[in-house]
């Protein structure tokens, strides 16, 4: 009975599981597992800002690029730029420039009620002009295919928690902590064997 009693707890726990990493992520953080092997996404914070039975992409939020906007923005626009934001690498798959702000009437798509994301170019002409805009600019994303974030999700790699509009434009250097205390000492301590998930960048 024993050993049946475990078998049944052990399913409950995979049906609660899948239940868990099936729900539209959108809007939140994945943080890396301190031990989580693949370097495209050692200590990194991820913003989804997609999420469908298709797959997920989001950007990375703590890989500055030490490059400014205004030494790449001349090869893609003729708009002058008012603001001169770093560059930040998305993550390892290559795509169009995107820029992570608050203005809903610039919007290509709703990540939070006053967080949005945006790569059409027009609208990227237009967030750029502004000479006070609060914005994250990305070269790169983060993408995975059908079933492959949950699949990594089950196996450990990432820890999940709600993403907030101040924690995206905080200090990047510090965001990798910041979000573990959120998380809890479980991620900074973990007491689990490494998270063993394929390294595969055209993947992700």
């Amino acid at each position: 009975m024993k050993h049946g009693r475990q078998a049944n707890d052990r399913s409950a726990y995979r049906k609660k599981t899948a239940i868990r990493v099936m729900k539209n992520l959108v809007g939140h953080f994945l943080i890396a597992e301190p031990r989580l092997q693949d370097p495209n996404f050692y200590r990194t914070v991820v913003l989804i800002t997609q999420h469908n039975a298709e797959g997920a992409s989001g950007v990375i939020l703590n890989r500055p690029l030490n490059v400014r906007l205004s030494e790449i923005w001349g090869n893609l626009s003729q708009t002058p730029l008012g603001c001169d934001h770093e560059l930040f690498l998305g993550g390892p798959v290559q795509g169009p420039l995107a820029a992570i702000h608050c203005l809903a009437e610039e919007a290509d798509s709703t990540i939070l009620p006053d967080l949005f994301l945006s790569v059409e170019r027009t609208r990227l002409n237009s967030l750029f002009a502004m000479s006070d805009l609060k914005c994250r600019v990305f070269s790169g994303y983060a993408g995975w295919g059908e079933s492959q974030l949950e699949n990594e999700l089950e196996a450990g790699g990432w820890f999940v928690l709600p993403a907030r509009t101040a924690t995206v434009f905080g200090d990047p250097d510090e965001l990798y902590g910041r979000v573990c205390e959120e998380v809890g000492s479980g991620i900074l301590f973990p007491g689990k064997p490494p998270a063993v998930l394929p390294i595969d960048p055209t993947a992700n």
